[in-house]
């Protein structure tokens, strides 16, 4: 029984294991989610600077 039990509390551990590293790929998502959507931004931002400048032309 003290096999068992120690074996339940081993596959448990292994699962919070998975369970932490889904949540650490899932953060590093949102972060490369984040980093995109700022170089979009800059680009739209650099593309807008561009047409005021050939409007100031």
């Amino acid at each position: 029984e003290q096999e068992q039990e120690r074996k339940q509390e081993q596959e448990q551990e292994q699962e919070q294991e998975q369970e932490q590293e889904q949540e650490q790929q899932q953060e590093q998502e949102q972060e490369l989610e984040l980093q995109q959507d700022q170089e979009q931004e800059q680009e739209q931002e650099q593309e807008q600077a561009q047409e005021l400048e050939q409007e100031q032309e």
